[in-house]
């Protein structure tokens, strides 16, 4: 009898184990994420979600890619996704832009200066819209959270992601 108390209690421990493990390694789903927030998204959409590490190492290799750094907790982010997404179809744009989801980095301040320091991104502010920044060939072009309004982008001093998407068409088309 004790050894199928201890053969049980062992399955138990295994599969308590393993539900843990499958809970805490869920992925993040950018599609589940935005839509649910309310953004009007496909799931065919063109971000790819990446992690600040693979960023600073596609910047170390030189690629050339165009980033967007947001929350689908912050409204402001849920309508530029859906603008972006909007403005891609109408170009046909079948490309891919990267994605760092910032909903737990914002949570910390040492998470914050670390993306900062890798990335050279300026400012995480989460009110006004997605941060987009372009990198080439290892330099950042641009960081749309350095802008003073009067820069690239800018029309009547708010970011405007159609303009974004259509440089992105233009630059980015495959």
């Amino acid at each position: 009898m004790l050894k199928f108390i201890k053969a049980l209690s062992a399955l138990a421990f295994i599969f308590i184990g393993m539900c843990s493990l499958a809970s805490c390694g869920g992925s993040y789903n950018f599609y589940e994420d935005f839509y649910q927030a309310g953004a009007t998204i496909e799931k065919d959409h063109n971000f790819v979600v990446i992690s600040v590490d693979k960023a600073k190492e596609m910047i170390d290799n030189g690629d050339d890619f165009v980033l967007f750094l947001g929350t689908s907790t912050e409204s402001t982010h849920v309508t530029s996704v859906t603008t972006l997404q909007t403005e891609f179809d109408y170009f046909d744009f079948e490309g891919k832009v990267y994605f760092i989801d910032t909903t737990d980095i914002l949570s910390s301040r040492k998470k914050i200066v670390d993306l900062s320091e890798k990335l050279s991104i300026k400012s995480l502010d989460t009110g006004t819209g997605l941060v987009v920044a372009e990198y080439k060939d290892g330099k950042q072009v641009f960081d749309t959270s350095k802008s003073d309004g009067d820069e690239l982008f800018y029309l009547g001093g708010s970011l405007s992601y159609s303009g974004v998407a259509y440089y992105i068409y233009l630059n980015y088309s495959e």
